[in-house]
């Protein structure tokens, strides 16, 4: 009879810290960077921060999870920025001084409503965002703000499938 060997995230606390100890401490940094890469491309962040979650616990999954998002979406936002205000220019037409407009005036609301919206794209928000004229800063902080509460969601939720010696979480 042949064995079956799965690869999953570790469910007690013990084979959560061998596996942490083993890949030494890069691995937040290492997390983050592949993080920031497959969310740059389009990989939903929530799935990220859940792995997180479990992986690090929810703290730490929390943390490295949203650094993660941050620099992906940051990816987006300036690949946008930098690659597409001309294109979106063309394309749009006489709508697109109006975008400029909303977007520079109130940028930073907007954006921030899109992020707590549980349903949509961030891959898309974040270069439609880039090509507008909202500010990096105004970007940086909405998303920052509006990615919060579902990350704190989904890493309590990737924290929950390790077992505690006090009780069972998830199983």
């Amino acid at each position: 009879v042949e064995e079956r060997q799965t690869h999953e995230i570790p469910t007690d606390p013990e084979a959560r810290l061998r596996l942490r100890e083993s890949c030494g401490a890069w691995l937040p940094l290492a997390y983050t960077l592949a993080g920031a890469a497959v969310i740059a491309v389009g990989f939903p962040r929530v799935w990220y921060v859940w792995f997180g979650g479990g992986l690090f616990g929810f703290v730490e999954g929390l943390f490295w999870g949203h650094a993660a998002t941050m620099v992906g979406s940051m990816l987006n936002f300036w690949f946008a920025r930098t690659m597409g205000r001309e294109w979106a220019r063309r394309k749009l037409g006489r709508r697109f001084p109006g975008l400029e407009q909303q977007m520079r005036e109130q940028g930073f609301a907007i954006l921030l409503l899109v992020r707590l919206c549980p349903i949509g794209n961030a891959t898309i928000a974040n270069c439609l965002a880039g090509v507008s004229s909202i500010g990096s800063w105004a970007f940086f902080w909405a998303t920052i703000l509006g990615h919060l509460p579902l990350a704190v969601f989904f890493a309590l939720m990737g924290s929950g499938i390790v077992k505690s010696h006090s009780s069972q979480t998830a199983g």
